[in-house]
């Protein structure tokens, strides 16, 4: 233990009182003005050994208290205490780069404000998206462009996947659905599937109703159909041919038709006759009526004259059946 009354050196003092005033200030620094009370004379930053309490304290740089540091023999105890406890702690967290975490890991609290939220950003200019937490009204994650005023996409707690936007690159999906269906787009209106016979699209008016129309693969013949639920099929065969459930093959139909007026004269030709030139009886007044035996078309007209009548024949050919 070593206080002094005074740390000042009083003026012109013997050699002898100088000794031993200047060794007793040394002691009093060497052994931190150790006592059981604060030592008498106090300056901004002086420390102080307090037996009494057993603790080292240093006095502030107001001079106006002292603020305890730990303890005499071992005032780093508690710092080195807490150094190992922070370490111990820093041990058990995830590194900022290069480190795996395993477990759960949550962000953010209750409440509105308090919804988790990750910020991803481009290498280079530091453009960012945001990962986050909706808020009261949904569920799920929300993805959030850069200008933090569009979701642009949300992932449902249900499993349901939203965009805001469009897919530019190939997607699959494949799950069941109502019906035994692989996929639906827009609330069931267009459905997606596949069985052994290939895969096909079906439009229906709603979710749960089974096709109205649909356009099917057909594997096994090679053709694309399109089909009315209770209607009759339309085929296109790979070599550019059409059925028709209800006419049968177009191509068929129209070589018929092309066959048919191969047959036929060509617009504007003349009419063949089927025999040679005939005249009905003549036209007089009170001579009975006479006919050709055949169909026939009336080509001209002989005409006599004399003083007391005139006479008319008409002449005509008969026509042929084809």
């Amino acid at each position: 233990m070593a206080q002094v009354e005074n740390y000042q050196v009083p003026a012109h003092p013997s050699g002898l009182e100088m000794r031993t005033q200047i060794n007793a200030i040394i002691l009093a620094l060497i052994g931190d003005n150790a006592g059981p009370t604060e030592p008498p004379e106090t300056y901004p930053g002086m420390m102080w050994g307090d037996t009494t309490s057993n603790t080292l304290k240093r006095r502030t740089n107001a001079n106006d208290g002292w603020i305890t540091i730990g303890p005499i023999d071992d005032f780093l105890g508690d710092v080195k205490t807490l150094v190992s406890q922070a370490n111990d702690l820093a041990n058990t967290k995830v590194a900022k780069a290069g480190d795996t975490m395993t477990g759960r890991l949550t962000m953010g609290t209750d409440g509105e404000a308090g919804r988790g939220e990750i910020a991803i950003k481009r290498y280079g200019d530091g453009t960012a998206m945001y990962i986050r937490g909706p808020d009261t009204n949904a569920t799920g994650i929300e993805f959030v462009n850069n200008a933090y005023n569009s979701i642009v996409m949300r992932i449902e707690d249900d499993g349901s996947l939203r965009f805001n936007g469009r897919i530019r690159n190939e997607v699959e999906f494949w799950d069941s659905d109502y019906n035994g269906y692989s996929a639906r787009v827009g609330q069931g209106y267009v459905k997606l599937a596949r069985w052994d016979g290939g895969g096909y699209v079906d439009f229906a008016r709603a979710r749960d109703q089974d096709y109205r129309w649909r356009i099917q693969y057909d594997v096994n013949a090679d053709y694309l159909l399109f089909l009315s639920n209770g209607g009759q099929p339309l085929y296109f065969a790979s070599d550019g041919n059409i059925h028709s459930g209800g006419r049968g093959w177009v191509w068929d139909q129209i070589n018929n038709a092309i066959n048919n007026a191969n047959n036929r004269a060509p617009n504007g030709a003349n009419c063949n006759y089927n025999s040679g030139l005939a005249e009905i009886a003549n036209v007089e007044t009170g001579n009975p009526a006479s006919d050709f035996g055949n169909p026939w078309v009336m080509i001209g007209l002989r005409v006599t004259t004399s003083s007391d009548i005139n006479r008319i024949w008409p002449r005509g050919v008969y026509l042929r059946n084809s």
